[in-house]
């Protein structure tokens, strides 16, 4: 369960992550759950949670990692860990969406959107390049 309540804690306190940043659909219906149990006072409600994920296969893998010993312990370095590699794998997707606007931009003749279009990339690629655990602050 101490998983369950440092990701809850981590979502409730804006940790750093959107459902955006989620590429995976289960990690997405996963957070929206974890988000809804914060939202509703239920952060230590480990029922809760799983009555939140709609399907089976997602409720069954929470509910063993939840119930097994894995994560006892190190919780917290656990999800800050999966913080900084979510975090860093959605900046990395922003960085690549980017390149192709620029690339467009560049083909359409539009200096002026070429240029905060590298000025945003910029900072995506400080962000990128941050040392771990210092992205988003």
């Amino acid at each position: 369960m101490a998983i369950k309540e440092t990701a809850t804690v981590r979502v409730g306190r804006g940790g750093g992550l959107e459902i955006e940043d989620f590429a995976d659909a289960r990690a997405r219906r996963l957070y929206i759950a974890l988000e809804d149990c914060y939202r509703n006072g239920q952060n230590d409600d480990t029922e809760n949670l799983l009555l939140r994920l709609e399907a089976d296969e997602l409720r069954s893998l929470v509910a063993r990692k939840l119930s097994s010993d894995e994560f006892t312990g190190n919780a917290d370095a656990y999800v800050s860990g999966g913080i900084r590699t979510v975090r860093s794998h959605a900046l990395e997707r922003k960085r690549a969406r980017l390149l192709e606007q620029v690339r467009r931009a560049e083909h359409a003749g539009a200096e002026g959107e070429v240029k905060e279009l590298l000025a945003d990339k910029m900072y995506l690629d400080s962000e990128v390049d941050k040392p771990r655990g210092e992205a988003g602050s």
